[in-house]
């Protein structure tokens, strides 16, 4: 019995075997922490039309640094990486909130993916409390 998803090949290895996402779906198994192939979804475009994104998280203390930096930014990140970044694409902001509010970027300061992407990397965390 495997364990792979309905949407994937179960292909045998010489002492088990492992699961390959088929054509047309996305295998987003690391996110769930689990091995390839056990949660493929199906690979889907975002419109090509002018799109304004501005995430609001949470930074208080209650997130805890760990989860701050490897579930709420690494969301943020995943998700950019579905559109095109530009000035006449997708504009991307990020605010940042606690018992303090912090404008981490604007939705016109950064034109392309790489630059989104690399100021979600220097993102630190507010810690503090939620009112």
């Amino acid at each position: 019995l495997n364990t792979c998803d309905e949407n994937a090949d179960c292909i045998d290895t010489q002492d088990s075997y492992t699961c390959q996402c088929y054509p047309g779906f996305v295998d987003v198994s690391s996110s769930a922490n689990l091995q390839p192939g056990r949660v493929c979804t199906v690979q889907t475009t975002c419109p090509k039309q002018k799109t304004d994104l501005m995430f609001l998280i949470d930074g208080s203390g209650s997130i805890g640094s760990y989860v701050f930096k490897n579930e709420v930014l690494r969301f943020v990140k995943e998700f950019v990486e579905l559109f095109d970044i530009g000035l006449d694409n997708t504009r991307v902001g990020l605010i940042q909130y606690s018992d303090q509010i912090r404008h981490e970027f604007d939705l016109s300061q950064f034109t392309d993916k790489a630059s989104v992407v690399s100021a979600l990397s220097q993102v630190q965390y507010l810690t503090g409390l939620t009112r």
